[in-house]
């Protein structure tokens, strides 16, 4: 390769002609002559970079090319920097700040300063002409820095800076941009600003405190000590007592005097300087990098549908009341999102109260993969299988955290799909399925009575659980209708050409379905019970002879209205054993905790079954969830411990009454048998049973009527209270009772 003009050289290996990179200005073959000058602010080998623009040089062509051909000088690929080639316009409208603007305005002004004392001298001249010889200029120079009262190394050091450019006008650009070593901390020696008035009084003798950049780190932890009961002050005057004190004899720490001491201006400026999210990274020790923005789109990183999906969690931000009382206030949910990266459609998602965990994340994607059309007809919603297609899709992106265990391994391996984790603190790694939560969050979430709007509530605001007015199942109904109206919406710009140049609608459903028949898909073929026998989370729960149960928290007792049959459970050994015994048998089962409509239970020759809920209430299988149930039977517990000794009182009341009923039959009956000439026998007392039953009932149709029997036969009322209410009369009927037990 034979050297070239306007293209810059550098040492290469053994003996150089040059020491540090140039610019090829001129190569004359006839005069066997080459001009080169120093690229001036490039690092040489030794990693120093040249501060002075020096004038070219002319040397010998063919010792030049020789030291080119032997490999001692090298071409480089110099990247000149980026405003050389920017219109003025363009140098000012990518400012990142309007400061930053304003200094690029000056600049600019800098450099036509600049070219108004070269312009007259390289008019109608080359870049060639003056590196041939580069001392023909120098009338001219002297006679610029005459006219404008400039030194002329400045007229010498701007000529030098445009030729080293190859002739580009704004080289002349001070570099005042990296001026001051931009990025970098400069270490202090001495307090910066004016003087105390202690000092300019003369009242101390040693300067103000010169901060260390220990000094700085101490003061920015300090500053995370504010809070509600600690202000500015007190933080300041807690971080000096342990850093800048002494202690007394009685352990109390003394300050030191205040010019031996940061200030709390100081203690303001780096405490929030340092407590930015990036520097507070890198105190810390986590990569900046991490929360570098990612360029691009999610959707760069696929072609088909189905080959990557990406899952995240979050809080629906919203406290929901219960189906049996809207005055019982539950917490806000978690909502995890299974979303498909090409569509952009949200294919799965799991919406309740456990905390995000492999198995919600596994819901989320069992989700993706099944019918979604039982859960909408569950909340009143109507569709078919294909206005919202299921699938199981190669890749998963998720966080590192809830997709991580064994559980997971087991069934990446049974059904070949991979789930990728991102690092820490790197959100925009799925940008994609972050920004669907704002978009709910904006959509649903925090327009509904008693939302949080995902803020902490502060001291003496009302809290928002106070207005919370929907359930569970009026959230879902909207949360679906929601999603489906997401689902349905037109993005034209991830439609296929092919495809609209179909005429189909480009909406994101639409998109994953005809991508779908058109076998642009990656995603993979599964059997969805065993998807769901890996996805689904155990729960506890017990086998009786009427079906299967749940066990409240306690693990205990069971939960009431909720029993779950069918004819398949007589063929399990669970079964065959609750029967045989007559008592409940612990057993393994799949269930959702928002879905009381059904379990799902393992069975020897069909695998995992689907058992309904066999209750007739429709309501509590469509709407009710676990939680529901569990919260209003633990309340219902308590309101029985409350009215317990009120149902105590009443259950003694009448076992009193009836016992003083019986007694004063007893005296009656020995009246009777002593107005007797002789006893009767048994067998005459027990005969004539049809007999009696036929006057009793003449009796009964008498003109007397059944009331008046009734009351001849019965107790009389106020022998009856007497008998409950007066404590003797009380004792007497508890003795005889007592008695009577006895005999």
């Amino acid at each position: 390769m034979t050297l070239r003009e306007n293209t810059v050289i550098k040492p290469g290996i053994g003996q150089s002609l040059i020491g540090r990179p140039h610019r090829v200005l001129l190569i004359d073959h006839k005069a066997a002559i080459a001009a080169i000058i120093e690229v001036a602010g490039l690092k040489n080998d030794a990693g120093k970079r040249s501060k002075y623009a020096r004038g070219p040089k002319v040397v010998d062509l063919a010792a030049l090319e020789d030291a080119h051909k032997e490999g001692r000088i090298v071409e480089t690929g110099y990247q000149p920097p980026g405003h050389w080639s920017m219109l003025d316009e363009e140098y000012l409208d990518t400012a990142p700040t309007e400061k930053e603007k304003n200094k690029r305005e000056r600049r600019l002004e800098q450099r036509d300063a600049s070219w108004r004392l070269l312009a007259p001298m390289l008019k109608g001249t080359h870049v060639r002409d003056i590196a041939r010889n580069p001392t023909a200029l120098r009338a001219s120079i002297l006679r610029q820095a005459k006219e404008h009262q400039r030194n002329p190394s400045t007229i010498y050091r701007l000529l030098n800076t445009y030729l080293a450019s190859g002739g580009v006008r704004n080289s002349l650009i001070p570099d005042t941009h990296r001026r001051g070593g931009p990025g970098v901390e400069k270490v202090h020696r001495r307090k910066l600003g004016r003087k105390s008035r202690l000092e300019k009084a003369g009242k101390v003798v040693e300067g103000s405190y010169v901060l260390k950049e220990e000094d700085k780190v101490k003061l920015a932890i300090g500053y995370l000590l504010q809070s509600k009961t600690t202000n500015e002050s007190d933080a300041y005057l807690l971080t000096c007592g342990v850093h800048w004190s002494a202690l007394k004899e009685d352990g109390t720490p003394e300050l030191f005097p205040i010019h031996q001491r940061p200030t709390q201006a100081q203690f303001r400026y780096w405490g929030r300087k340092l407590n930015q999210l990036d520097d507070r990274k890198r105190r810390i020790g986590l990569d900046r990098l991490t929360v570098q923005p990612t360029p691009g789109s999610t959707q760069d990183q696929v072609s088909t549908v189905g080959q990557m999906a990406m899952l995240d969690s979050t809080t629906n931000d919203a406290y929901l009341t219960s189906m049996f009382s809207r005055l019982r206030k539950l917490p806000p949910m978690h909502i995890t999102i299974l979303k498909e990266v090409r569509s952009t459609v949200v294919i799965g998602f799991y919406v309740g109260w456990e905390s995000p965990s492999t198995w919600t994340a596994h819901q989320a994607i069992l989700c993706g993969a099944e019918s979604k059309v039982e859960i909408c007809a569950r909340f009143g919603i109507t569709i078919a299988d294909e206005d919202w297609p299921s699938l199981l899709c190669k890749l998963i992106i998720a966080d590192n955290g809830e997709l991580k265990s064994k559980t997971t391994t087991a069934a990446e391996e049974e059904f070949r799909f991979a789930v990728e984790y991102t690092k820490s603190w790197s959100g925009q790694s799925k940008s994609d399925v972050e920004t669907q939560h704002h978009t709910h969050h904006k959509e649903l979430n925090h327009k509904l009575p008693g939302t949080t709007r995902g803020k902490r509530r502060e001291r003496g605001e009302r809290h928002p659980a106070l207005e919370a007015i929907w359930n569970y199942a009026e959230y879902m109904h909207e949360f679906l209708l929601m999603v489906i109206e997401y689902n349905n919406e037109e993005v034209a710009r991830l439609a296929p050409t092919a495809m609209l140049e179909e005429g189909v609608r480009p909406t994101r459903i639409n998109i994953l379905k005809w991508m779908m028949e058109k076998n642009m898909r990656a995603d993979l073929p599964y059997d969805l019970e065993r998807l769901r026998a890996f996805t689904m989370p155990p729960t506890k729960a017990v086998m009786t002879k009427r079906g299967i149960r749940l066990l409240m928290p306690d693990g205990r007792r069971h939960v009431p209205d909720l029993r779950f049959y069918a004819p398949a459970l007589q063929s399990s050994a669970q079964f065959k054993e609750a029967v045989a015994k007559d008592s409940a048998v612990s057993i393994t089962i799949r269930q959702s905790e928002t879905d009381t409509s059904r379990v799902w239970f393992a069975l020897p020759d069909q695998g995992l079954t689907s058992i309904p809920n066999v209750s007739s209430d429709v309501d509590m299988k469509e709407r009710g969830t676990v939680v529901d149930f569990v919260q209003w039977v633990e309340e219902r517990d308590l309101v029985r411990d409350v009215q317990r000794g009120d149902e105590d009182q009443k259950a003694l009341s009448k076992l009193l009454r009836r016992q003083a009923t019986t007694n004063h039959g007893k005296s009656e009956l020995t009246k009777e048998l002593a107005a007797q000439e002789k006893k009767p026998s048994q067998k005459s007392m027990v005969g004539g049973l049809r007999k009696n039953r036929d006057e009793e009932m003449q009796a009964l149709k008498s003109a007397s009527g059944p009331s008046a029997a009734a009351e001849k036969q019965a107790l009389p009322t106020d022998a009856v209270e007497a008998v409950v209410e007066r404590g003797d009369a009380a004792s007497e009927a508890m003795e005889a009772f007592m008695k009577e037990v006895a005999a």
